[in-house]
């Protein structure tokens, strides 16, 4: 057992019991094979799968195609862990490749995620100019470190990518979203709204889409499956994503084109605010894109601010017409379920935190959907 334990995130409390924390190679995460229920794992060595050739269709889509997630630190360890482990139990045929800097992440985390089935990538950590704008304004200084997810940008060995932050676990399978228009970005709302003020809950795209069950039985499921899952339908539209999740396509030019706004003392400092990266995404994609269903994206804080919203999309798996319209993929937003799973935070959201531990576990419920979209 590698017994390491690191210090904590800025946005996570020093904790010295570590009795309901995870970490590097925790006693309760048993290893998944890599032979039977990994799809894109072969006979070639883990560190190679990126790059090697093979005549076999499946060996092209897998290195045609992946998920792609950043870690910079150990304390995120526990986190794509068990984002792997949520991939390989809804059966995604594509491999996850995570983004490192080699100079922070230890050894012994980088050893463990190959050894679970991780393609690892090494990148240099972009840094945005200095004086492209105000860090000081960043809801949290870790934000900086999000900077290197543009680094996929200059992943042209791969033709599509979907990107994953590692506090997010996968529910159903996503593989849909590789065959979405390679011209397209596409993100899922982000729910920035809807804290205080009726002023504010009017403000948040999601609102708009809590349908009451006599408005439903009213109007008929078409409608109402329609109004939850297509946001352009919306009188509404959303204005702003969230960067937890997206798809996107590898070119190099791009993140020249990134890195040129930042430079650009008219653009930088109005561009980027609060939220480092997302801001720029924002800006550069916000106005011609793809807008995923919020369900691909479904941060923590929805379920406290849209409460009606989140029970029927969080229980929607009875049938293919409800699984359209379920919560695909959960973001475990501000405390993590691996930093203190006692935590006020956390207790609050217990059935999703409980979920996060069943997967980083390996005890989570086999996945059931037999009608999987390719």
């Amino acid at each position: 057992m590698l017994a390491i334990v690191t210090s904590t995130s800025p946005e996570e409390e020093d904790d010295d019991d570590n009795e309901n924390k995870a970490s590097i190679e925790s006693d309760n995460a048993s290893p998944l094979s890599t032979t039977t229920i990994q799809p894109w794992i072969s006979d070639l060595s883990i560190t190679s799968l990126s790059c090697a050739s093979s005549s076999s269709s499946t060996m092209e889509e897998t290195t045609k195609y992946a998920y792609a997630t950043l870690l910079t630190r150990d304390t995120y360890f526990p986190g794509v862990k068990a984002l792997l482990r949520s991939l390989v139990r809804v059966r995604a045929q594509h491999p996850l490749v995570v983004m490192y800097t080699a100079e922070i992440l230890s050894q012994n985390a980088i050893n463990a995620l190959e050894r679970e089935g991780c393609v690892m990538k090494a990148v240099i950590r972009y840094i945005p100019p200095l004086g492209s704008h105000d860090t000081s304004l960043y809801k949290l200084q870790l934000y900086q470190e999000c900077w290197t997810k543009l680094r996929m940008w200059e992943m042209t060995e791969y033709e599509r990518l979907v990107y994953l932050d590692a506090d997010m676990v996968v529910l159903h399978n996503i593989d849909h979203l590789f065959s979405c228009d390679k011209h397209v970005f596409a993100a899922a709302p982000d729910c920035s709204y809807g804290r205080e003020s009726q002023l504010e809950r009017d403000g948040c795209c999601l609102f708009g889409q809590s349908i009451s069950d006599e408005e439903e039985k009213k109007e008929g499921d078409q409608k109402s499956t329609k109004s939850i899952q297509c946001h352009s339908n919306h009188a509404k539209a959303p204005h702003y994503f969230n960067a937890g999740l997206f798809v996107m396509t590898p070119d190099a030019s791009m993140f020249d084109q990134f890195h040129s706004i930042l430079r650009c003392p008219q653009l930088g400092p109005h561009v980027v605010q609060k939220y480092a990266e997302q801001d720029l995404l924002n800006y550069v994609y916000c106005s011609d894109m793809h807008w995923l269903d919020w369900g691909y994206n479904a941060q923590k804080g929805i379920k406290l601010h849209h409460p009606q919203l989140w029970s029927k999309a969080y229980n929607n798996n009875s049938n293919k017409k409800e699984r359209d319209t379920a919560i695909k993929v959960l973001h475990y937003t501000d405390k993590k379920p691996w930093s203190d799973r006692w935590h006020e935070e956390n207790k609050a959201h217990r059935d999703i935190c409980d979920l996060w531990w069943d997967i980083y576990e390996g005890k989570a419920l086999p996945y059931v959907d037999a009608s999987v979209r390719g």
